[in-house]
């Protein structure tokens, strides 16, 4: 892939002002990657406008944006998120074509204690309470994706019992981690396009070891999980979505508890 704005290229540090935009062409598939600080901001302004210019609309857009919103905008932060996610929503509807699917990715279990770099010192007491916080902000995300007719995969569920592959910030996740979010959003994708998902052939140890994970977890640890949690397919395409049920999913688990 190529760096085509923001990153080292403006000298930008982990904060709210970071921006990276990078693309990958490969055959006849382009894949543009825009990193966020916020579901809505001067730069998904940037990208909508491109988007709405471009005659060629994207066929999928995979999107997600929760952990900063909350952590990094000071004490409204939350109350900013339920206001920015849904004029985001319809601004990147709107900018799109009515065939473009939008995928909306939750967010990822962080653990009891996070430390990361990317929470705001001056809130880090408050880190405790994101864990719980995160459960609400997923499931009003989620509830609010479907009434605006976007695919939800729900990645805080497939990934509570997966602690192993979170790092050792309780943030951030290691490349077997995100390896399996590929995966997931692969199958997905298939799901959505009523198309087959297919294994590609590992090509070395370190690989098929790897990919073996991976697509275990996806094909037959969790054979049902991703259908269930992601898009509840039915006429309109919007996620089915029972909000205590989701809550009560959460509830964490021994294993989870200590991690």
């Amino acid at each position: 892939d190529t760096l085509l704005e923001g990153g080292v290229y403006k000298n930008l540090a982990s904060g709210i002002e970071y921006e990276e935009k990078r693309v990958f062409l490969a055959n006849i598939f382009l894949v543009k990657f825009i990193f966020l600080t916020r579901c809505r901001n001067e730069i998904t302004s940037r990208i909508f406008e491109e988007f709405k210019k471009d005659p060629e609309k994207p066929d999928l857009v995979v999107i997600n944006s929760t952990l900063w919103d909350i952590s990094r905008y000071g004490e409204n932060g939350e109350k900013d998120f339920k206001i920015n996610l849904p004029i985001c929503f319809d601004e990147l509807r709107a900018a799109t074509s009515p065939t473009t699917i939008i995928l909306w990715l939750t967010a990822l279990p962080i653990s009891a204690e996070p430390n990361a770099v990317v929470f705001d010192e001056k809130y880090r007491p408050e880190n405790k309470y994101w864990r719980t916080q995160f459960l609400h902000m997923n499931a009003f995300s989620a509830e609010l994706a479907k009434t605006k007719n976007c695919e939800v995969l729900d990645v805080h569920y497939l990934f509570r019992q997966n602690p192993e592959m979170r790092d050792a910030d309780g943030c951030h996740w290691n490349s077997n981690g995100h390896r399996l979010i590929t995966s997931y959003i692969a199958q997905t994708v298939s799901l959505i396009w009523h198309v087959p998902y297919i294994d590609r052939v590992p090509v070395d140890h370190k690989e098929r070891e790897i990919h073996g994970v991976c697509y275990r977890t996806v094909n037959s640890e969790n054979e049902n999980s991703v259908a269930l949690t992601l898009i509840g397919e039915n006429s309109k395409g919007i996620t089915d979505f029972n909000l205590n049920a989701y809550l009560a999913e959460y509830i964490p688990s021994s294993n989870e508890t200590r991690n």
